[in-house]
């Protein structure tokens, strides 16, 4: 059986990070994906990015870790970005903004807010297609009020999803 546990905006709290960790490792699963904000707000920033890069078979860039990381933004004043120094701010830089992989046969797309990217909104057309969306509720809002899809969305909040085993859909 597959399983993988998904995270995401951990926002510098270390303390909070090593507790889901110590979560997942107990339930004997050791695919962990995480789908970016790794800095601002909390203050261990620098940390919580070394321990990604232990952790995680996947790290994806967040809408933070781009401001926070972006080399255009140096006339910028973020004490995270001065916390986390140059090397981590160049590793957030080059993550990708989403991932595709294969689970139990099915497809599986992950990204912080969009496939395109941080700033791009979810724009779709369907046929018979069920979407699964597993976002974190700030981008949420933006995508569900984009699209249209009635019963053809399954969502799942982060904050309710630790461990995603394998699982069967059927189009609808």
């Amino acid at each position: 059986m597959d399983r993988l546990a998904i995270i995401s905006d951990i926002h510098g709290n270390i303390t909070a990070l090593n507790a889901v960790l110590d979560d997942i490792a107990s339930r004997g699963i050791s695919r962990i994906i995480c789908l970016g904000d790794y800095v601002t707000k909390g203050c261990n920033p620098d940390l919580v990015i070394d321990k990604i890069r232990e952790k995680c078979e996947i790290a994806l860039l967040g809408n933070c870790d781009d401001v926070i990381a972006h080399p255009d933004n140096t006339h910028k004043k973020f004490w995270s970005a001065n916390k986390i120094g140059l090397e981590r701010a160049n590793y957030l830089h080059n993550l990708p903004v989403s991932s595709e992989f294969y689970m139990s046969g099915r497809l599986i797309r992950l990204f912080h807010a969009s496939p395109k990217g941080l700033s791009n909104l979810i724009l779709c057309s369907l046929t018979r297609t069920l979407f699964i969306v597993v976002s974190n509720s700030i981008h949420l809002g933006k995508c569900l009020k984009t699209l249209n899809l009635s019963a053809r969305l399954l969502t799942i909040p982060l904050q309710m999803l630790l461990v995603m085993d394998t699982f069967t859909l059927q189009t609808l």
